[in-house]
């Protein structure tokens, strides 16, 4: 095992534009051109402090290696899905953009457009300054936000044995 590449890839490009997410740090996703041939994106995220997801992607990597000892585990090909993850200082740094993945939150809005319900920060904070009881809080925003992920499911998995291959893969 070799931690660097006898021939890494250099940055060739900076795309010209940058995608602000609807988060509520406002983190910016960017492409990297590469010599390689190959486009990298990247999250760069401000106001957050990454060095605990650093070594979370640490402690993963190790749980792969022990993975691949483990005759079971290596035979179902069991290992967790890493990523890069570069903290720049203590409140901000970049993570390695994983490709063909959905934010559950940009997943629920979607949802919650879909049957007519506008979600926003604004709306949630408002609630939130404006209760008398955390309780009254949490009431009102199940009232106004009703259970939706069960749409993504059946929008997905046309039948249960799809959702349970699907499942049993993830699981694995």
């Amino acid at each position: 095992w070799h931690p660097y590449p006898t021939n890494p890839a250099m940055i060739t490009s900076v795309e010209d534009e940058v995608e602000i997410l609807h988060s509520l740090q406002k983190p910016k996703k960017i492409g990297i051109g590469g010599s390689d041939g190959k486009r990298y994106v990247f999250l760069c995220k401000p106001k957050d402090d990454l060095r605990k997801d650093n070594r979370m992607m640490e402690f993963n990597t190790m749980i792969n290696k022990l993975l691949q000892k483990g005759p079971d585990s290596r035979r179902r090909n069991l290992y967790l899905r890493t990523y890069s993850v570069i903290p720049l200082s203590e409140d901000c740094g970049i993570i390695e953009w994983v490709p063909d993945t959905m934010g559950l939150r940009q997943i629920l809005s979607k949802l919650y457009k879909r049957v007519g319900i506008t979600i926003t920060n604004a709306t949630i904070k408002h609630e939130y300054e404006n209760r008398t009881t955390d309780e009254e809080w949490y009431t009102k925003m199940l009232h106004n936000f009703p259970p939706v992920f069960h749409i993504w499911f059946l929008d997905h998995f046309s039948e249960a044995t799809e959702w349970f291959r699907a499942r049993t893969a993830y699981a694995r």
